[in-house]
C-alpha cells in the first residue's frame, strides 16, 4: 500500500563531488513523524532520502540544528522508531523546511 503525506518531498540532488555522507543516501519517500524525546505531540513530516547513518526530512515548521528528536519512520509494513540529531534545517522557496539529521 503506497504511503502518502500532506508534505511533498523535493529533489535532493547535489552537484557532483559534494557528497559528505558516511554512507550513500537513497531517495526514499515515506510517511514519518517527529516528536520531542521528552514526550508531547508528534508532527507529520515527509522523508525524502535515507542512508545507513541518517535521514532527510521535509517539515512545515523550523526545528533548530543541534537538537534531538524522536523519529517514527514507516518502511512498508515495518516501523522504525529512533532518535535523531538535527544537523541542518533550511527554509525552502515553498515555505517548507528541509532537515538533514543523523541517527543516534
Amino acid at each position: 500500500m503506497p504511503v502518502t503525506s500532506a508534505i511533498s518531498p523535493q529533489s535532493t540532488a547535489l552537484p557532483m563531488g559534494h557528497e559528505r555522507r558516511r554512507s550513500p543516501r537513497r531517495p526514499h519517500t515515506a510517511q514519518a513523524f517527529v516528536s520531542s524525546p521528552t514526550g508531547g505531540g508528534r508532527t507529520e513530516v515527509a522523508c525524502f532520502d535515507l542512508s545507513k547513518h541518517g535521514v532527510g526530512l521535509t517539515l512545515t515548521t523550523h526545528i533548530p540544528a543541534g537538537t534531538f528528536h524522536r523519529l517514527e519512520l514507516g518502511l512498508g509494513e515495518q516501523k522504525i522508531v529512533t532518535e535523531i540529531h538535527v544537523l541542518s534545517c533550511q527554509r525552502q522557496d515553498d515555505g517548507t523546511f528541509r532537515v538533514h539529521a543523523e541517527f543516534c
